[in-house]
């Protein structure tokens, strides 16, 4: 994640993600995968997913990195609002 907040241009966090989606693809050999919409349209071995391509893949993760730096921006906001209400609240009980 830090490396991905690192990068300020849109197209330099396009190449991470398609190097992070080869590497996983290629060198680990973990597949991507998405449901067929319509459930009775399975495909040959019976299965209701399919591979996704590189372009899906790399979408889905970038999506994915983008929501968790959302999550985190706004946990960290929410930290420091609690932290200085209770900073508040604590010095006017103890008169500070």
């Amino acid at each position: 994640m830090a490396k991905y907040q690192e990068i300020q241009s849109r197209h330099g966090r396009s190449l991470l993600f398609v190097s992070l989606i080869r590497f996983l693809k290629h060198e680990v050999g973990v597949p991507f995968f998405k449901p067929i919409q319509d459930k009775q349209l399975l495909n040959e071995q019976g299965q209701w997913y399919v591979e996704m391509t590189e372009k899906e893949a790399t979408d889905k993760v970038g999506h994915a990195f983008r929501d968790l730096a959302r999550t985190t921006k706004i946990q960290q906001q929410t930290t420091i609002t609690a932290e200085q209400r209770i900073g508040t609240t604590l010095s006017r009980i103890t008169g500070g």
